[in-house]
């Protein structure tokens, strides 16, 4: 469990140090619990990370200082913590039901954190790129090797600093804990807008939805940028209500980290017009001020997605890479690449509909959401009318987003579900004290059997894993069961060098493999594999290229790719390689000495 400790000093010394800059630089002093927290907990988690990122880019990725950045922050915090109260006696029977229930999926979740990852994205590049960094003792151009590399990796470095005093389950464990303070802010806007059971009944419905559940216990990023966008959320609002700049400040940085975790995250900037909008229709006196008051925000939101923006530009010449290719440019780039990157968003061209059918599914999940969108004028006014219109607007402007750039991608939809959250709380506590008996026992029934089987979906995620996670199943067993590149990771680590470059044709899964060994993937430095037709040429890029292997997962190949490369015909795999180890549907091939003879 010294995983889990480390995740309690993470937290401590995320909230220390941001306790410094919102008290300090940002000069912000919240009183209201947890939002006091929560505002130095995403302060300092930002500030944290880019520590580690200027950390690695001096080439000092060290176990001692990583260390000693996240203990001696802690320790000063834990005076901070104490005078933090909770009374639960002041909780309604209803509050205590839901808290608990939240308490408790929070356990599940985290548990399910000491189970091995598998994700596909986790693997790829979320834990692959940290795991490099570390192998090299610094932060380098991978763009040749790992796909993703050249997206903005803020949740990537708090992993890294993770992995680097204890484990990737480290890492795993923050991106939970980003996933229980998502919840944790939504309570807080649903406290502050429309009332307390509205805040725990908001948070009890985002946190046990599917999505949440899919991501909590993953090295994914997803739940990081819902978090920032509750908190820009809160920050903009706050602005609003008492014109005070210090709060636009703090709501660009939020902005700021929040498009740090992923170019999308730059959506959290719809809280700013969306709020003013409503504030102007409904205060006609309301002005947004001078132009100059906006400067020192823009200023600061550069200056925190610069470090990414730079080390792209840098590395591809493109500071925004893969994006604006056809515009920017950008080096290990082509058109053959941009093609297959603008299907990949669309979801591909043969899984669209089929993706669009599970898009409609997965909106039925969210019955109580659906319900939001249509009953929202039944809060009355002046209890929190106006934060539901705010938040169903944003909610609407991120799906249309998200529909237009990558529909296939229900977890990108996130921020906006956790909105509509707050707001079908509402709608169905006020269905629940209604006059009418029908409609009161109806919404009671459907919110204790909806939450009653996520709760149950919960418990099943963790339970049917508990032999990894109590350890009476090994690692290594658990993920040679699930995973059917693993075992030929095992065999490379042990019989391969570090010199011996592979070229992997969609096995992009390179996490389990030894750092050391530059597992490329087709869509980066292979494409050449595609869009030539003569194999001899390929054969003689492979060598140019000092390739001495290709490992082909022949089930995710095939399914992903219409034009098929000669090279992987059976009379010239034959020819030109050697089978070299097999393990299910993935093969290792080492080309033949002078193949092209």
């Amino acid at each position: 469990m010294i995983e889990l400790l480390l995740l309690v000093l993470f937290v401590l010394s995320f909230s220390s140090i941001g306790k410094i800059a919102n008290g300090y630089i940002f000069g912000i002093r919240e009183d209201t619990y947890p939002g006091r927290l929560l505002l130095d907990f995403g302060t300092g988690a930002g500030i944290f990370s880019l520590i580690i990122f200027v950390s690695g880019a001096l080439s000092f990725i060290n176990r001692y200082f990583f260390a000693a950045a996240v203990i001696l922050p802690a320790i000063f915090s834990v005076k901070y913590i104490r005078r933090l109260k909770f009374n639960i006696k002041d909780l309604s029977a209803a509050e205590k039901i839901m808290l608990s229930a939240f308490i408790l999926s929070a356990a599940l979740n985290i548990s399910r954190s000491y189970v091995p990852s598998i994700q596909s994205d986790a693997l790829q590049y979320h834990l692959s790129i940290p795991a490099r960094y570390i192998y090299e003792g610094r932060i380098l151009d991978l763009s040749r090797v790992i796909r993703y590399s050249v997206f903005p990796q803020f949740m990537e470095m708090l992993f890294m600093a993770g992995m680097v005093v204890g484990n990737d389950t480290v890492a795993r464990l923050i991106h939970t804990g980003f996933g229980i303070a998502a919840a944790l802010a939504l309570y807080d806007l649903g406290r502050r807008y429309f009332s307390r059971p509205a805040g725990y009944l908001g948070m009890l419905i985002f946190y046990l939805s599917p999505v949440v559940r899919s991501l909590s216990g993953t090295a994914m990023i997803d739940l990081g940028i819902a978090f920032y966008f509750f908190l820009a959320g809160y920050a903009a609002l706050k602005w609003i209500e008492e014109k005070d700049n210090r709060w636009l400040l703090l709501y660009s940085a939020f902005c700021g980290f929040s498009f740090s975790i992923k170019y999308t995250g730059i959506l959290s900037a719809l809280w700013f017009p969306a709020a003013v909008f409503w504030k102007s229709r409904v205060n006609s006196d309301f002005r947004i001020g001078s132009i100059k008051a906006y400067a020192m925000p823009l200023l600061l939101f550069a200056a925190l997605i610069s470090p990414w923006l730079i080390k792209n530009y840098i590395n591809t010449g493109n500071p925004v890479s893969p994006f604006m290719y056809s515009r920017l440019g950008g080096d290990n780039w082509n058109g053959y690449l941009e093609e297959n990157w603008r299907s990949h968003l669309n979801g591909g061209e043969k899984s669209t509909a089929a993706r669009n059918t599970g898009f409609a599914a997965k909106i039925f999940e969210h019955t109580p959401l659906a319900i939001a969108a249509f009953f929202i004028l039944l809060i009355p006014r002046g209890s929190g009318h106006g934060a539901a219109w705010i938040f169903f607007l944003i909610s609407a402007a991120y799906i249309a987003a998200g529909v237009s750039l990558m529909p296939h991608i229900y977890r990108f939809f996130l921020p906006a579900l956790g909105l509509l959250s707050a707001v079908s709380a509402a709608v169905y506590l006020r269905a629940a004290g209604s006059k009418k008996s029908l409609v009161r026992v109806l919404s009671v029934l459907v919110l204790v059997l909806g939450l009653g089987n996520r709760m149950y979906e919960t418990a099943y995620g963790a339970v049917k894993n508990r032999k990894v996670i109590i350890g009476s199943e090994k690692k290594e067993d658990f993920l040679a069961r699930k995973l059917d590149c693993y075992g030929l990771a095992d065999y490379i680590n042990r019989n391969l060098s570090g010199g011996d470059m592979i070229l992997s044709l969609n096995e992009t899964r390179g996490y389990y493999f030894n750092a050391g060994f530059a597992v490329s993937h087709e869509v980066v430095a292979g494409s050449f594999v595609h869009t030539m037709d003569n194999v001899r040429d390929i054969i003689s890029e492979l060598e140019k290229r000092n390739i001495k292997y290709i490992m082909v997962n022949r089930s995710r190949y095939f399914s992903a790719h219409q034009r098929r490369t000669p090279l992987l015909e059976n009379s010239n795999m034959e020819r030109y390689f050697d089978l070299a180890a097999v393990s299910r549907d993935c093969s290792l091939y080492r080309i033949k000495e002078h193949a092209q003879r």
